[in-house]
């Protein structure tokens, strides 16, 4: 039989085992998928799907795993094979975009020299001008300007557009298979319409010939149009049918279960109180200029990013801050939790200047009253320490004693899903799903009078987003102690059923302000717009604005 009509992947009878507590992480799977097919693999965090993709390119540490099985990628076995044979594979024959690209991106080199690598490596016959228009080719399928972004180094740009490049590397040169991780996530909403076209057109030219994704959006895999779904279980593999057959008659009990949730968070999310009662404001921002200094060796000047920013956050109050990538969303976050400080203007919080708890026991008070939900949770973690190390030692800063720290496990482990034993593991043994849920733990722990949530549902199921949102209202309605909280999105959707008002920010300004309700239906801004018909497209809202 001709290479070209054997399955791009065929999985038989994989097992994989933990050798350190000798945890059957994947049973006995077997799949195949065939050229030209798009293939959605969906499971709960921690259900071993990102341990398959690892799998798949032989990247498990081969001391911590045993493996049993057999893993063919066109008709060449690839368990056995040398670091210098598995390279004939890795790339040419199956590419991926890793759940967190961003960590695999050298800090201390320019975007343009990483993706020249990534293509060079796999295809040395080009010319310099040959790998010159194949970057920003891959660029531009990734939604970002070449001419603003070759030239910068990982840390000049925001978390959604290393996230781009990350995927700009894995589309750079076609391959037979592309597993995609999670490739959405840190992605705003434009972004991820532009994705899944590009994605559609790379497969359909037969630039990439087949697609494995996983990711926990329906609506990412209805726009794929996946003509197979797997579903993963506690590291069984079961076979589903399409997307269609899923969301009508989900073959399998929890799968079933996750797709109700989707209607679930739909009526949880619509309980905002109209008649809220209106607080004297947490925060007040007034006419905020902040702006990076340039790298340039002989230029120190500032690159202006927020421009003329001011609003009011109340107490008791859930704003949102939308807007696409690069946008400055997280930059105004930044300045709120203190973590940037030289900026002009002025930010009070709870009628004082914020500068007053920089220090003592005021910076004390501010980082018990203020928490922040990280966009990539995996880099607020010290690795070398186990989760309850980490959280303990969070805690402790903000001033918890050690009763109160045992109190906040003991209230939120169960809430999050999360199984004690987790908290003796460190970061690196643990689904991206589980270490954002533990990134929620510490937000919560400290009972917060304010939460920064920047991209929160990010990396999580349908089940953990209910629980987020269980805990977000909870909050809200305590008559003790409520919580304010800031929903830095790039989905209008989301905040629009669990915000009263919103922010839109493009280019470092605010430009739409006022109830998300009449954002979302009588939007002006073709930018506002863009992210509405995104949000429609993916199935988060119902666009009814005008002219959408």
């Amino acid at each position: 039989m001709d290479n070209q009509d054997l399955p791009v992947l065929k999985v038989d009878q994989l097992s994989v085992t933990a050798v350190r507590g000798g945890i059957e992480v994947l049973k006995n799977l077997s799949f195949s998928i065939e050229k030209g097919e798009t293939v959605a693999l969906l499971g709960e965090s921690g259900a071993g799907k990102s341990t398959l993709f690892k799998t798949i390119l032989q990247v498990l540490r081969i001391r911590g795993w045993k493996q049993s099985g057999k893993i063919i990628s066109q008709g060449m076995e690839i368990q056995g094979l040398t670091p210098f044979e598995l390279e004939k594979v890795r790339g040419p024959k199956i590419r991926c975009i890793f759940q967190e690209p961003a960590l695999s991106l050298n800090p201390s080199l320019k975007i343009s020299r990483q993706l020249r690598e990534a293509i060079v490596t796999i295809e040395p016959e080009l010319t310099g001008k040959e790998v010159l228009e194949r970057m920003k080719e891959a660029l531009v399928n990734s939604g970002l300007d070449p001419d603003m972004t070759l030239d910068k180094y990982p840390g000049d740009i925001s978390g959604g557009q290393r996230q781009r490049v990350g995927v700009a590397m894995s589309i750079c040169t076609p391959t037979p298979l592309l597993l995609a991780d999670e490739p959405s996530n840190s992605l705003d909403s434009v972004t991820v319409t532009e994705l899944v076209n590009t994605l559609l057109r790379l497969r359909n030219s037969g630039y990439i010939s087949s697609l494995f994704i996983v990711t926990h959006d329906i609506g990412i895999l209805k726009a794929l149009d996946c003509q197979r779904v797997l579903y993963m279980d506690q590291g069984e593999l079961f076979e589903v049918g399409n997307i269609q057959q899923v969301l009508e008659e989900p073959a399998h009990p929890k799968l079933a279960e996750m797709i109700s949730l989707r209607n679930v968070i739909e009526s949880m999310v619509g309980q905002t109180d109209e008649a809220q009662e209106k607080h004297a404001p947490l925060y007040e921002v007034e006419n905020i200029q902040f702006g990076y200094r340039s790298r340039s060796f002989f230029s120190r000047a500032k690159i202006p990013i927020l421009k003329d920013v001011g609003f009011e956050i109340g107490k008791n109050e859930f704003v949102a801050l939308v807007g696409n990538s690069g946008s400055g969303k997280s930059t105004i976050g930044k300045l709120l939790t203190q973590e940037l400080k030289d900026y002009q203007g002025e930010i009070l919080f709870d009628g004082n200047p914020i500068v007053q708890y920089r220090k003592g026991k005021g910076k004390k008070r501010f980082h018990r009253d203020v928490q922040i939900i990280f966009q990539e949770p995996a880099d607020t973690f010290d690795p070398s320490l186990t989760m309850r190390q980490n959280l303990e030692e969070s805690f402790f800063a903000m001033g918890l004693d050690r009763d109160e720290v045992e109190k906040a496990f003991d209230r939120l482990l169960d809430k999050l899903l999360l199984d004690r034993r987790m908290l003796d593991e460190r970061p690196h043994n643990l689904s991206g799903g589980q270490k954002q849920r533990f990134a929620l733990m510490r937000a919560f722990g400290s009972r917060p009078s304010m939460i920064l949530a920047d991209e929160p549902f990010n990396n999580l199921d349908l089940i953990a987003q209910q629980r987020l949102i269980e805990l977000l209202l909870e909050r809200k309605q305590d008559k003790e102690r409520p919580m304010s909280c800031v929903l830095i999105s790039h989905d209008i959707g989301v905040v629009s059923k669990l915000c009263e008002r919103a922010f839109v920010i493009d280019d470092g300004r605010i430009i739409e302000s006022g109830p998300v309700d009449d954002i979302v239906k009588h939007s002006t801004h073709p930018a506002t717009q863009r992210l509405i018909q995104a949000a429609a497209m993916l199935g988060s809202i119902q666009a009814e604005a005008e002219g959408v």
